[in-house]
């Protein structure tokens, strides 16, 4: 405080005079350093909504375009996700790795429960950081075939907002790879403290 009053004192000293209009100049430039350097210096904590962002954490995309390789099996080299997910990671409350289960906030049920499945399903690729880690189909149960990929339920996941992955039924030789615990998937979840057991 004594600096302060020491220097005002001398600038009413010299205050006319041309030195007075330079310090004033040279305090004028060191105050806007001194605020652009403290803010440029503020912490860039995250805030929690970083996992709104697409493309972050584990989420779900419904497929634009994909080739099969027999019966329902897609190809996942081929595999072209939508732009944007249907189930967002801030969508997903937990995932039950013993029985392969995400759930669901209010709105993740209400997006699942009022989609349309056309007759032979509808596919989707579950996804870490846009990552495709395996695909499926959305089938609902009151469709009258089965189907020989992954799936899940939608009629009953829209209504309880559970999506219970599973695996279709094998035709022939056929093998269906299981990801549905693939270490990326469990590693995301029991970081966010969202993976069950």
């Amino acid at each position: 405080m004594t600096i302060v009053l020491n220097n005002l004192l001398v600038l009413t000293k010299i205050r006319k005079s041309a030195t007075y209009r330079i310090m004033i100049r040279i305090m004028s430039i060191a105050v806007l350093a001194f605020t652009a350097f403290t803010l440029a210096s503020c912490d860039k904590t995250p805030t929690g909504d970083e996992d709104i962002v697409t493309g972050k954490d584990v989420e779900i995309y419904l497929l634009k375009s994909f080739t099969k390789s027999s019966g329902k099996q897609i190809d996942e080299s081929s595999v072209v996700l939508k732009s944007t997910p249907l189930i967002r990671y801030a969508d997903i409350t937990y995932y039950n790795k013993s029985n392969y289960t995400f759930g669901l906030t209010e709105q993740g049920k209400k997006t699942i429960f009022n989609m349309e499945v056309p007759a032979g399903g509808l596919a989707f690729g579950v996804t870490v950081n846009k990552e495709l880690i395996y695909t499926g189909y959305f089938w609902p149960s009151y469709f009258s075939s089965l189907c020989n990929w992954v799936y899940t339920d939608s009629f009953i996941g829209g209504a309880s907002g559970k999506l219970s992955i599973e695996l279709g039924i094998i035709i022939e030789n056929d093998v269906i790879p299981d990801n549905r615990n693939n270490s990326k998937i469990l590693t995301v979840m029991a970081r966010d403290g969202k993976l069950k057991e």
